[in-house]
Protein backbone atom coordinates (compact mmCIF):
# COMPACT_ATOMS: atom_id res chain seq x y z
CA UNK A 1 0.00 0.00 0.00
CA UNK A 2 2.40 2.52 0.95
CA UNK A 3 4.77 2.01 -2.64
CA UNK A 4 1.17 2.47 -4.42
CA UNK A 5 0.71 5.58 -2.33
CA UNK A 6 4.43 6.73 -2.85
CA UNK A 7 4.67 6.31 -6.63
CA UNK A 8 0.87 8.36 -6.65
CA UNK A 9 2.40 11.08 -4.98
CA UNK A 10 5.89 10.68 -7.48
CA UNK A 11 3.16 10.82 -10.93
CA UNK A 12 1.11 13.90 -9.47
CA UNK A 13 4.76 15.48 -9.11
CA UNK A 14 5.74 14.52 -12.21
CA UNK A 15 2.23 15.72 -14.28
CA UNK A 16 2.54 18.93 -12.50
CA UNK A 17 6.10 20.04 -12.88
CA UNK A 18 5.19 19.22 -16.54
CA UNK A 19 2.64 21.38 -16.88
CA UNK A 20 3.42 24.93 -17.97
CA UNK A 21 3.05 27.96 -15.44
CA UNK A 22 -1.09 29.59 -15.84
CA UNK A 23 1.54 33.09 -15.96
CA UNK A 24 3.41 31.88 -18.76
CA UNK A 25 1.74 33.49 -21.80
CA UNK A 26 2.51 34.38 -25.36
CA UNK A 27 3.30 37.84 -25.67
CA UNK A 28 2.57 39.41 -28.97
CA UNK A 29 3.96 42.86 -30.26
CA UNK A 30 2.98 44.59 -32.93
CA UNK A 31 4.89 47.84 -34.77
CA UNK A 32 1.99 50.13 -36.55
CA UNK A 33 -0.53 47.35 -36.97
CA UNK A 34 1.69 44.25 -38.06
CA UNK A 35 2.96 41.69 -35.97
CA UNK A 36 6.81 42.12 -35.10
CA UNK A 37 8.58 38.75 -35.50
CA UNK A 38 10.96 37.98 -32.73
CA UNK A 39 13.97 35.97 -32.86
CA UNK A 40 12.85 34.59 -29.23
CA UNK A 41 10.02 34.66 -27.36
CA UNK A 42 9.24 38.18 -25.32
CA UNK A 43 9.22 38.03 -21.32
CA UNK A 44 8.22 39.94 -18.50
CA UNK A 45 10.68 40.81 -15.55
CA UNK A 46 9.67 43.26 -13.13
CA UNK A 47 6.44 44.06 -14.87
CA UNK A 48 7.92 45.14 -18.01
CA UNK A 49 7.99 43.34 -21.26
CA UNK A 50 11.90 41.97 -22.68
CA UNK A 51 12.20 41.55 -26.17
CA UNK A 52 15.08 40.23 -27.98
CA UNK A 53 17.41 43.07 -29.13
CA UNK A 54 17.95 43.62 -32.61
CA UNK A 55 14.65 42.35 -33.27
CA UNK A 56 13.02 45.43 -31.68
CA UNK A 57 15.46 48.10 -32.12
CA UNK A 58 16.39 47.21 -35.98
CA UNK A 59 12.73 47.24 -36.50
CA UNK A 60 12.62 50.90 -35.14
CA UNK A 61 15.61 51.84 -37.36
CA UNK A 62 18.31 51.95 -34.79
CA UNK A 63 22.10 50.68 -35.84
CA UNK A 64 22.61 47.80 -33.11
CA UNK A 65 26.48 47.56 -31.77
CA UNK A 66 27.05 44.84 -29.25
CA UNK A 67 29.98 45.28 -27.34
CA UNK A 68 30.97 41.47 -26.20
CA UNK A 69 33.71 42.44 -23.66
CA UNK A 70 31.54 44.78 -21.86
CA UNK A 71 28.17 43.17 -22.65
CA UNK A 72 26.82 46.41 -23.84
CA UNK A 73 24.31 47.27 -26.20
CA UNK A 74 25.43 50.66 -28.16
CA UNK A 75 22.06 51.90 -30.39
CA UNK A 76 22.03 54.83 -32.48
CA UNK A 77 18.98 56.66 -34.70
CA UNK A 78 18.95 60.11 -35.58
CA UNK A 79 20.04 62.03 -32.56
CA UNK A 80 19.28 59.30 -29.58
CA UNK A 81 22.23 57.02 -28.47
CA UNK A 82 21.36 54.44 -26.29
CA UNK A 83 23.85 52.36 -23.96
CA UNK A 84 22.09 49.62 -21.95
CA UNK A 85 24.64 47.04 -20.21
CA UNK A 86 23.13 43.26 -19.25
CA UNK A 87 22.16 43.18 -15.60
CA UNK A 88 22.65 46.83 -14.83
CA UNK A 89 19.43 49.05 -14.22
CA UNK A 90 21.10 52.21 -15.33
CA UNK A 91 21.07 52.77 -18.99
CA UNK A 92 22.37 55.90 -20.84
CA UNK A 93 20.76 58.18 -23.18
CA UNK A 94 22.65 60.47 -24.80
CA UNK A 95 25.60 60.31 -22.20
CA UNK A 96 22.91 60.98 -19.34
CA UNK A 97 21.63 58.30 -16.94
CA UNK A 98 18.10 56.46 -16.58
CA UNK A 99 17.12 54.41 -13.95
CA UNK A 100 15.33 51.40 -15.94
CA UNK A 101 12.56 49.27 -14.36
CA UNK A 102 13.89 46.22 -15.63
CA UNK A 103 17.59 45.84 -17.09
CA UNK A 104 18.56 44.10 -20.33
CA UNK A 105 19.40 40.66 -19.54
CA UNK A 106 20.65 37.44 -21.42
CA UNK A 107 17.53 34.93 -21.96
CA UNK A 108 19.38 31.15 -23.58
CA UNK A 109 22.29 33.57 -25.41
CA UNK A 110 19.80 36.24 -26.46
CA UNK A 111 19.83 39.81 -25.38
CA UNK A 112 16.58 41.13 -23.85
CA UNK A 113 15.76 44.83 -23.71
CA UNK A 114 12.88 46.97 -22.01
CA UNK A 115 10.71 47.11 -24.90
CA UNK A 116 9.19 50.22 -23.58
CA UNK A 117 12.33 52.04 -22.87
CA UNK A 118 13.71 51.25 -26.37
CA UNK A 119 10.57 52.33 -28.43
CA UNK A 120 9.87 55.24 -26.23
CA UNK A 121 13.63 56.65 -26.99
CA UNK A 122 12.40 56.48 -30.63
CA UNK A 123 9.78 58.19 -30.43
CA UNK A 124 6.95 55.89 -30.42
CA UNK A 125 4.11 55.23 -28.76
CA UNK A 126 3.52 51.91 -26.61
CA UNK A 127 0.43 50.65 -25.09
CA UNK A 128 -0.01 47.19 -23.22
CA UNK A 129 -3.53 44.67 -23.64
CA UNK A 130 -3.41 43.28 -20.57
CA UNK A 131 -6.29 40.55 -21.35
CA UNK A 132 -4.54 39.43 -24.48
CA UNK A 133 -0.88 39.80 -23.63
CA UNK A 134 0.13 41.99 -26.51
CA UNK A 135 1.81 45.32 -26.98
CA UNK A 136 1.56 47.66 -29.89
CA UNK A 137 3.97 49.71 -30.69
CA UNK A 138 2.76 53.05 -33.27
CA UNK A 139 5.79 55.20 -34.79
CA UNK A 140 4.96 58.35 -35.98
CA UNK A 141 3.35 58.10 -39.37
CA UNK A 142 3.53 60.77 -42.21
CA UNK A 143 -0.01 62.68 -42.54
CA UNK A 144 -1.81 64.53 -45.25
CA UNK A 145 -1.41 67.47 -43.17
CA UNK A 146 2.71 66.88 -42.64
CA UNK A 147 2.97 67.38 -46.53
CA UNK A 148 2.94 70.78 -48.41
CA UNK A 149 2.08 70.93 -51.91
CA UNK A 150 4.96 70.44 -53.80
CA UNK A 151 6.38 70.33 -57.51
CA UNK A 152 9.42 68.27 -57.90
CA UNK A 153 12.00 69.47 -60.94
CA UNK A 154 14.43 66.23 -62.02
CA UNK A 155 17.01 67.32 -64.84
CA UNK A 156 19.50 64.42 -66.30
CA UNK A 157 22.49 65.03 -68.53
CA UNK A 158 19.67 63.22 -71.21
CA UNK A 159 16.41 64.03 -69.94
CA UNK A 160 14.16 66.49 -67.81
CA UNK A 161 10.65 66.29 -66.06
CA UNK A 162 8.65 67.66 -63.03
CA UNK A 163 5.93 66.09 -61.12
CA UNK A 164 4.08 66.86 -57.83
CA UNK A 165 3.21 65.14 -54.44
CA UNK A 166 -0.68 63.80 -54.57
CA UNK A 167 -0.32 61.42 -51.11
CA UNK A 168 2.07 60.35 -48.61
Amino acid sequence: MRKISRGFILFLILCFSAIAPATAKNISVTLNGYPLPLSAPALIENDRVLVPMRSIMEALNYTVVWHQDSRTVEATKDDTQLFLTINNPIALVNQESVTLDAAATLSDNTTMVPLRFVAEYSGATVEWDGETYSVIITTRQISQGDLTDSVVYLQTNKMQGSGIILSS
